[in-house]
């Protein structure tokens, strides 16, 4: 007896990624009320019974007009323990880009670990498992979530697109010794698969009071330089290290980046830069490359068979090695 498809609740802040998850996974997303009154509090109900059911909840976690980040993270951890209480047997939260993760540790005296006090909450809410797509840290998001937590590496879609897109010398920067890691794993896998040389060079990154310094490359340059982060937020870290790899002899500079944040002024500032392709995924919504002239630059990656998989082995309660889960092997 095969178990019954799990209910897909795709939350405001996925109305685009949402029903193509459900797409990919042959289902309808199940419908619910959202109600936000005047004074900020809000209501969030399931319009069909979820007793006994296995569910997943897809949020994408992000600010625009509609509401804050930090508004849509309260609304799930509510809708989360709405539907425990109403007697779901299982829910999993997809979060493909999870906030906060970034403050893992401390770096000043009294600072904050954000990403425990999240896990904590989420914990707390009843939730069962947790699915994100590359992880800031993925030790550091281990070590901090004590419910079943995955993150859908990005390596195999890279290596995929790198290796149809680039045919000559190629070279992997990591913007800052962070994303070392990162760009060793890419670049073995690269290897595998490529038969022109793949090199890795690293930037020199500090920075101290939200400033960011420090130019110097470290390794050879050749051909096509590809920086590779896990996200792009204000820019400023992506374009200061493609202007050190165009400095120290790359042809040209493309950008990988899974989350694309592109908070303030970063249209305007990677318009300006030296930078020929940008890649992202849809692992939040795009919208504040609207109507800017980078769009024309920025390719996007779709996730929604990747997380729709994951998501239902994860709502079964099933292993999700195949798909392969992040690695700092």
């Amino acid at each position: 007896m095969t178990a019954p498809d799990p209910l897909l609740f795709a939350l405001d802040g996925a109305t685009t990624l949402g029903p193509a998850v459900a797409r990919e996974m042959g289902i309808d997303c199940a419908p619910l009320e959202l109600r936000v009154f005047t004074d900020g509090e809000h209501k969030l109900r399931p319009l069909r019974s979820v007793a006994g059911a296995s569910v997943v909840v897809l949020q994408q976690l992000h600010a625009d007009a509609r509401a804050s980040l930090n508004d849509r993270l309260v609304q799930t951890l509510f809708f989360v323990s709405t539907l425990k209480d109403a007697g779901a047997s299982r829910v999993t939260l997809a979060v493909p880009y999870l906030p906060y993760a970034r403050k893992d540790r401390r770096t000043k005296p009294q600072d904050p670990l954000s990403l425990r006090y999240l896990a904590q909450w989420i914990e707390v809410s009843g939730c069962d498992a947790v699915l994100c797509v590359e992880a800031h840290n993925l030790a550091a998001a281990q070590n901090a979530f004590r419910v079943r937590f995955e993150a859908l590496a990005m390596t195999p879609l890279w290596v995929r697109w790198l290796g149809d897109q680039c045919d000559g010398p190629l070279t992997l920067v990591a913007p800052d010794v962070g994303g070392m890691k990162r760009v060793d794993a890419l670049a073995r896998a690269l290897g595998r698969r490529r038969s022109g040389p793949v090199t890795t060079a690293l930037v020199e990154k500090r920075r101290s009071g939200g400033k960011l310094s420090g130019t110097r490359l470290l390794g050879e340059v050749c051909g096509t330089a590809v920086v590779v982060d896990d996200m792009l937020a204000s820019g400023a870290t992506m374009v200061r290290a493609a202007e050190a790899a165009l400095a120290a002899g790359a042809d040209r500079v493309w950008a990988l980046a899974t989350h694309g944040l592109f908070t303030g002024d970063a249209p305007l500032l990677l318009e300006r830069a030296p930078i020929d392709r940008v890649l992202v995924t849809n692992s939040l919504p795009l919208e504040r490359l609207k109507d800017s002239p980078i769009a024309r630059r920025v390719e996007v990656v779709d996730l929604a068979p990747d997380v729709a998989a994951a998501a239902v082995r994860l709502s079964l309660g099933s292993g999700v090695d195949a798909l392969g889960i992040d690695s700092e092997d």
